[in-house]
Formats: structure tokens, sequence, C-alpha cells
């Protein structure tokens, strides 16, 4: 059982942290660094295999499939991704897949080297480097699972710039670079440092409410709708594209007239398919990062309403599984009105 002890931390004598045995899992972590761990269980790492799509796309895989989707999922078993499969790498051996490589297990890596009668610690590049993301968040699987935001992110303005994952995902201000990290200590009358936010902000609105641009030009009949990636790591959508939708709803007059995706269509044999698990091609309509496309459309109306609508699930997906359509979660990234 850990119980709380004193303990000599970084040239600073520390309370509250339990360190009467050596940390080799997860579950002492948050006796130390409970701010941190507040906010890692938060997090989509944390509740990792936790989704109902997940779920549902698990029971029908097979157990390889199973095994797969798990080496990301939950790496060392459980409902997700803890503190050591990261502050263990060292390295991958591919950044994709899970290909991780681990360090010594009783020694935790990070920005700082903070030693503890917990565990060792050693400053090591690899824990803020985008190719630890990437190790996980570049997938080539089968079916409709391939992903490829490190590979977006190689050609992204944002690495040109030297910005990588973290610094915009566990950002103060999610997706801003420049907002830095929050300041805090990372063990009770620690030293103040930045500390990145271990709720690793995701694809939702406290992400996406300045992620795109919508512009619209009109000249007689013709409208061109123009829409910008405006975030400058990864396209727009990424990750796991085929469970997106990315909609360009054009209303004329108050009725629909046009509908554009931007999220990836899934084929079987030519064929749209709604199942992941059986595609085996994928058209990818992502806009890159820092890019525009362009929309037309030809319209006699007089009011014209448009928005670029984004949901967590494509609500076909969701129908497919036997899923209830509301767990799309609809946001409404830009809108623009014009009369004609």
């Amino acid at each position: 059982m850990r119980i709380p002890t004193w303990a000599l931390v970084g040239g600073l004598l520390l309370s509250g942290c339990a360190a009467s045995e050596r940390i080799t899992d997860d579950s002492g972590c948050a006796s130390c660094h409970g701010t941190i761990a507040a906010r890692h269980a938060q997090s989509g790492h944390a509740k990792a295999t936790g989704s109902p799509v997940f779920q549902a796309l698990e029971a029908r895989a097979t157990p390889s499939t199973r095994a797969f989707c798990n080496r990301c999922h939950a790496p060392a078993g459980g409902t997700g991704i803890g503190c050591l499969t990261c502050h263990r790498a060292v390295g991958n051996q591919g950044t994709v897949n899970a290909r991780f490589i681990e360090g010594d297990p009783d020694e935790m890596l990070g920005p700082y080297a903070v030693s503890s009668a917990a565990h060792g610690a050693r400053k090591h590049s690899f824990i803020t480097s985008a190719e630890l993301c990437g190790t996980c968040h570049q997938v080539d699987g089968g079916g409709a699972f391939h992903e490829t935001p490190y590979d977006e992110w190689k050609a992204s303005p944002a690495r040109a710039q030297g910005t990588t994952c973290a610094q915009c995902h566990m950002a103060k201000k999610p997706g801003d670079a420049a907002s830095g990290f929050d300041t805090q200590t990372l063990v009770p009358g620690g030293a103040v440092r930045g500390v990145g936010d271990h709720a690793f902000v995701g694809p939702g609105p406290e992400l996406l409410e300045d992620a795109a641009s919508l512009d619209l030009a009109v000249d007689g009949a013709h409208l061109r709708v123009t829409v910008g990636n405006r975030k400058a790591g990864h396209s727009l959508p990424s990750g796991a594209r085929f469970l997106r939708r990315l909609t360009i709803e054009v209303d004329v007059d108050g009725a629909p007239a046009e509908r554009f995706e931007l999220g990836d269509r899934m084929l079987l044999a030519g064929q749209e398919t709604f199942d992941p698990l059986a595609a085996t091609s994928v058209e990818v309509r992502a806009i890159d990062a820092g890019a525009t496309r362009a929309f037309d459309v030809e319209t006699v109306g007089k009011h014209v309403e448009v928005r670029l609508v984004y949901r967590k699930y494509d609500p076909r997906i969701l129908t497919y599984l036997g899923l209830d359509p509301a767990l799309a979660e609809p946001f409404t990234m830009a809108s623009r009105v014009v009369d004609l």
C-alpha cells in the first residue's frame, strides 16, 4: 500500500507524495501529480475504449483486428492510455501503429528531469516530439483504418514553423500554440513550470471554434463558397476521418439547395459503405493544412445561408452500427448569410 511520506525531489523537500514503493503502473501517479492526473482522466486518451462507437466496432471485429486496435487504444490493457505509455517511451520503430520502444521501466521521461523516491526521471526529447503522438495517431490498418495526421503535419506550415502536436493540443488555449502551456507545479510544493494540458483537447467546439474560414462571393446567380483550413498542423478534418462528417450546407430561400462533404467516403467494390471494417478503399476529401477549397452553387434565390457543420460521427455510420444518431453531436464551425 502506498502511504504519504517525505521525498527529496529536485532539491526540494516535499510532502504529500506517496513514495514508499517504486511506481510500476499508472495507479500511483495521481498521489503526487494530482492536478495532471485529474486532467488526464477527462481526456480521450483515458477513455480510449469507452466510446459506444469503438465498442460497437470492436464487437464486430475479428480477434486480430481487436488486438491491432488495442495496441493504441489500450496498450497496457484496461480502458485506455495511461501515463506510462508515453512517459516510458524512448522512441519508436516507425511512426505508425503503436510501435513504441520502451525505456527503463524504473525511469520516467519528461520535459524536466525531476526524480523522487517513487521513480527516476530523465529529460528526453521524444516526450515533446510529434513522433511520439504520431506513433499512435498515424494508423495503417485494414478496412477504413488509415489515419495520416503525422504525414499531414510533416507537410504542414506548423512543422515549418517548428510547432509540434503538443504545442497546440496541450496549449493553454487549445489550438493556439502561441498561448503556451499553463504554469503549475508538477508536485505539491515543487517549482512552478510550464505544464501541458493533459486533457489533450481534440476535435470539438473548444478546438474547432476558429479552425475554419468561410467566405462567399456572388456573381449574378452564381455563388462561390470558399472554405479555408485555418489550423496549420494537419488536414480538416483529420484523424479518424472515416467516422467524422464535415458538411457545407447551402440553403436558398429557406430550403436545402446543396450539400458538400469533406469527410472521408468509404467504398466497397466502388460503392459507398458505412461499415469501416469492410471498406476496401477510402476517398479523401479533407482540406490540407493552411489551404482553401472553393465550391460553386448556381442559384436563382434571393436569400442564401451557408453553414460549415462538423459532426463527431457520421449519423449514417451510427445507424449502421445500431447506435443513436444523436451521438453525432453537430457543431456549426462557421456560417454566413447573403441576400442576392
